[in-house]
């Protein structure tokens, strides 16, 4: 594949310092069958009005403003990628993890890979875009989409009173296509809540719809392959994100 073949040529021109890191970049790109599933190196200087967001169990965020963008479709005719300059994305660190085990980084970037690569009609997955390296922290951390509008929990609070039945339909049909995403990967979520049910602003103005919100789901970390029920020789699968407290 011409994509493919770029990608490997390409191998020469950048390094993020770390052997297993780019070993597992290179794979992912070498693999890849979509624009959706593959990571790439993103220079950290490449990246600038980082700005803190929040921190979780498993992982601190920020926001950043990506200079060069994600790559968005394959040119045939200047035979390389075209891209989508100054977009804002999410930098995650993984809390607690030794600087030399990427074993929670690769893990969840994997979860995302493999569900962004079920694409359902639409994005209901965060879609990762890379790995990028902290210079002052010495840290790696995974570049994604960011989601600007909170979380559902958030949502909730802000727009119960007014919430009309219509709404909560399109809320769980989100919810629905996030989780068959992950599902046709092979994957289960297993932390699924209001939490990483993630809010995400969208603008269309071309039809004048003015603003709207598309629900994803994130938060990957834990995410595995179903585990066999030995009594019911079954998979079983259990979601509580109805009537969760936050």
């Amino acid at each position: 594949m011409v994509r493919n073949m770029f990608f490997k040529s390409n191998f020469q021109n950048w390094t993020s310092g770390n052997e297993t890191i780019d070993y597992f970049l290179r794979e992912t790109q070498l693999s890849a069958t979509t624009k959706f599933n593959y990571l790439e190196w993103i220079p950290y200087s490449s990246l600038n009005v980082i700005e803190f967001i929040g921190r979780g169990g498993f992982g601190e965020v920020h926001s950043a403003m990506w200079i060069d963008g994600p790559r968005t479709k394959w040119n045939t005719e200047k035979k390389g990628w075209e891209r989508y300059s100054n977009v804002k994305v999410a930098i995650k660190k993984i809390v607690d993890t030794n600087v030399e085990d990427f074993t929670e980084l690769f893990t969840e970037l994997k979860a995302h890979l493999m569900s962004n690569n079920q694409i359902v009609g639409r994005f209901n997955v965060l879609r990762t875009y890379g790995i990028t390296y902290n210079p002052e922290t010495k840290e790696y951390m995974m570049v994604m989409t960011l989601a600007d509008d909170g979380d559902l929990s958030d949502y909730l609070q802000k727009h119960f009173s007014t919430l009309t039945y219509i709404k909560q339909i399109e809320i769980l049909y989100d919810i629905a296509i996030g989780l068959t995403q992950i599902h046709k990967s092979g994957l289960i979520h297993r932390d699924l809540h209001c939490r990483n049910v993630m809010c995400q602003g969208i603008k269309d103005r071309s039809q004048g719809r003015g603003e709207e919100y598309r629900f994803v789901i994130g938060d990957l970390d834990h995410a595995t392959l179903p585990i066999k029920d030995n009594d019911a020789n079954k998979y079983s699968v259990y979601y509580h994100i109805l009537h969760q407290r936050s």
